[in-house]
């Protein structure tokens, strides 16, 4: 993925000013629950599944897997929805002001809008990725992190290009979309190879947690479309009043998905 954003951010030095700064700002945004959640859980299963294999306990090296992959789902889900619908207030609150104009707001909420698209691919590739290093099998997930890389750096080109012949103001999103599809192509070779491999069961115990999820997330979504507010109110709200408004969204964003979970 550092790659991808290096090569994004080599693309975007050619579009208009102030793109390098927006694509920049909305992949540290992208980065937070990812570092906070995804992280930590690969931290997690990579040691346990390594010590199941070590002890050729089949059956726990799945359970494991399985309950890596649902926790991922669990988090990212609702994560990328919070972060599509709360992009605006997220980028005020964090960065409006000084050099930070309002027209950066906008720029940099496109591709935010875009990256979050992405943020489930992310998270499960730090989970199913461990299930191969713990096998010692390194080339599997760098055959498909270089399809991922082809992937993306094939779509930057083809979206900002497509954006710029369609007139459109903000082709950086194109970067951010493209990245997120070689997230998310990653996270499908690694799991597609795994299910071959029989490590992992797409079951109906699973598809109905994946369901509970899209609902609970769904009503998530209503809720924030319902009480947030434009950019220009945020714009004009103090940052103290953006602080305790975004608590405010997150937090009962948080109650409404595990209530309804």
């Amino acid at each position: 993925s550092q790659f991808n954003l290096l090569f994004n951010t080599l693309i975007a030095s050619f579009l208009s000013a102030g793109s390098i700064s927006w694509i920049y700002y909305s992949d540290r945004l992208l980065e937070f629950p990812v570092g906070v959640f995804g992280v930590a859980l690969s931290t997690v299963v990579l040691p346990s599944l390594a010590r199941e294999n070590a002890n050729k306990d089949l059956s726990t090296y799945k359970s494991t897997l399985d309950w890596g992959i649902k926790l991922a789902l669990i988090i990212s889900i609702p994560s990328a929805a919070g972060l599509y619908c709360l992009s605006g207030p997220l980028i005020s609150t964090i960065f409006l002001g000084g050099n930070f104009t309002n027209f950066d707001l906008d720029m940099t909420q496109y591709s935010l809008m875009a990256y979050s698209v992405g943020l489930v691919g992310l998270c499960l590739v730090l989970v199913l990725s461990p299930a191969f290093y713990s096998r010692e099998d390194t080339k599997t997930p760098l055959k498909y992190g270089l399809i991922a890389m082809s992937c993306n750096a094939f779509f930057s080109l083809l979206l900002v290009l497509l954006l710029i012949q369609f007139g459109v103001n903000y082709p950086h999103m194109g970067l951010a979309l493209a990245f997120s599809m070689a997230s998310l192509l990653n996270a499908y070779l690694l799991a597609a190879k795994l299910i071959k491999e029989k490590l992992i069961q797409i079951d109906k115990n699973l598809i109905f947690l994946v369901l509970k999820i899209l609902f609970a997330t769904l009503a998530m979504i209503i809720f924030l479309i319902a009480f947030n507010q434009e950019n220009i109110v945020w714009i004009n709200s103090s940052l103290g009043d953006r602080i305790l408004s975004l608590v405010f969204l997150i937090g009962c964003s948080v109650v409404i998905y595990f209530s309804v979970l």
